[in-house]
Formats: structure tokens, sequence, C-alpha cells
């Protein structure tokens, strides 16, 4: 897991990633994860030397509900799940990516 602190003008969280799917942690310090999250998805494509288009997503945000992200390469568009904890977040993800 790896934590990234950018102060109070840009999101600060945890990420790391299991069983193919990046997860991503908000810890309440600056801006909103999920109001930073196309800077905070380039930071990590940069830092990773990744490319995240259409790679599953998941992450918590302020209020420690779980979602997921589709990532175009340039803007992040959100998907519900409503999961209490990274694991059902994982199985509600790939519930979905398996439907299609």
């Amino acid at each position: 897991m790896r934590t990234v602190n950018n102060g109070q003008f840009r999101a600060s969280y945890n990420y790391w990633f299991a069983d193919g799917i990046l997860f991503m942690e908000d810890l309440n310090i600056g801006r909103s994860l999920t109001n930073d999250m196309e800077n905070v998805i380039l930071d990590i494509e940069r830092e990773e030397h990744k490319n995240l288009i259409d790679h599953p997503i998941c992450y918590r945000d302020s209020e420690g509900i779980w979602d997921a992200i589709k990532w175009d390469g340039n803007a992040a568009d959100f998907i519900f799940l409503g999961a209490v904890d990274s694991e059902e977040a994982k199985e509600l993800l790939m519930e979905k990516i398996n439907k299609k």
C-alpha cells in the first residue's frame, strides 16, 4: 500500500493493487478523493508507469462508502456500488464487469 499526502489543495489517499483491481482510500485530508479523482488517477498512472484506461478501479470516499470508477484517460465515470469494505466492492465490481 502506498500513502500519498498532498496537503490541503489536493486529495490525500492510500492506494494498492490487488486481484487486478486498483483500490484507493480517501484519507480525509485536503480535497476529497471524489472531487480530485482525475488528478489522482493521472498521478497513479505516472507513479506506477501504468495505463489505467478501462482498468478496474474501486475507491472509498470520504464517508467510507466504496464505489467504482471507469477511467477513459480524461474523465472518471463514477459507478455506484455502495459497498461497506474493499472485499464487497471487489465482488460487486466483478459482478458488473461479468454482466457485460
